[in-house]
């Protein structure tokens, strides 16, 4: 596939994004999951997501219906757990499959369980050159929040 096809892929999504009304350029990525061990505390056999962070809760419900970026979030929740007996496995795959979630929902605009062969090509080729706002400056803690002065604990 090449770079013109993956652009006008890419412009055609986000011009349809527009037409729905959605404005996903205006929607920065962030952290989904914490550490490992907050991460085996929450509600695993139910789809709400009533033990995950506030700000996780409403990052997922800015999102449009028709993405059903929960359901999305559910299908990577469940997926990691099945890789959380290794802390060092669990963050390599929290990592790729948060990434792959969040590029889904704000740069294919396409639900992740709706995803294809051309869209997994799409990916990868993203991941190769992501743009500016999704590559961070230094590795920092996953969440220290704007009003918090401190830290949270880690794991």
């Amino acid at each position: 596939m090449s770079t013109t096809h993956v652009a006008l892929g890419y412009a055609r999504r986000w011009l349809l994004g527009l037409r729905a009304g959605i404005n996903v350029m205006k929607i920065a990525p962030q952290p989904l999951f914490e550490v490992l061990t907050r991460f085996k505390k929450l509600e695993f056999q139910s789809p709400e997501l009533r033990y995950e962070l506030p700000e996780v809760r409403a990052f997922l419900e800015g999102f449009p219906a028709a993405l059903r970026a929960k359901e999305g979030y559910v299908a990577v929740r469940a997926f990691l757990k099945t890789c959380s007996d290794n802390e060092t496995t669990f963050n390599s795959y929290r990592t790729d499959a948060e990434r792959l979630l969040l590029w889904s929902l704000l740069e294919a605009q396409k639900p992740l369980l709706e995803l294809n062969h051309s869209d997994s090509e799409s990916f990868v080729a993203f991941c190769l050159k992501p743009p500016s706002s999704w590559v961070g400056p230094v590795v920092r803690d996953r969440w220290v929040l704007p009003h918090f002065h401190g830290r949270f604990e880690k794991g």
